[in-house]
This record gives structure tokens, sequence and C-alpha cells, in this order.
């Protein structure tokens, strides 16, 4: 059986549901990136299975895997402005990340528990 692979920093981190810089950083906690040597670009691959196992082990993993097989991750959005709270939910969520607000630390650690 072939594995599958991925070509290049926007499909790795299109398979992983986060930004390409985001993926960039990942590399540096041990994302499971392959250097293509000779080119001077620095192009990478990666491979499916390769992503999944270190997704399962990731210190910078948030929450479990998502019915989909995909990774969700949760944001506690934390101001004291009601309007600040809601566009940052809004951006977030936009980015697909799943999203709660509080409008202070008390109010947060209600969250946490």
């Amino acid at each position: 059986m072939a594995k599958r692979k991925l070509l290049g920093w926007k499909e790795i981190a299109n398979y992983l549901r986060v930004g390409v810089r985001t993926a960039q950083r990942w590399e540096h906690y041990g994302l499971p990136v392959h250097r293509v040597s000779g080119t001077a670009q620095g192009a990478v691959f990666a491979f499916c299975i390769e992503l999944d196992t270190w997704m399962e082990r990731s210190p910078v993993r948030v929450d479990s895997a998502a019915k989909d097989g995909h990774f969700s991750y949760r944001i506690l959005f934390v101001d004291d402005e009601e309007n600040i709270r809601q566009t940052g939910k809004a951006v977030l969520e936009s980015q697909g990340y799943e999203v709660q607000v509080a409008e202070d630390g008390f109010d947060a650690l209600t969250h946490l528990s």
C-alpha cells in the first residue's frame, strides 16, 4: 500500500487544517516533514500517516480527533469588552476554531472546570 504524499507547505497545512505559518512553526516541534535536497526553495513533502501519528502524540495538539478524522482546536477568548469578544470569536471561528468567550478571569475559570 502506497503512502499518500502531500507536496509543499500549503497541502500539508490544508491537511492539518491550520495555516501555512502554523504548520511551519510545528516543524520546530517535530512535525514530520521531509526536505527535498537540491532545491533552492527548500521544498518539503510529508506523508499523511506520519502526520496523523505525530498529531496523536504531539505537544501542540489541543483536542481529540474530530469525527471527520481531522483535529479540532478550542480557544477560550477572554476580554472585558463585548465587541472585542464577539469580533475575536467571529474571526477565530472563520478560521475553523471552536471558540468560547469569557468576560474576565473568573468567568474564564468557569469554562475550564
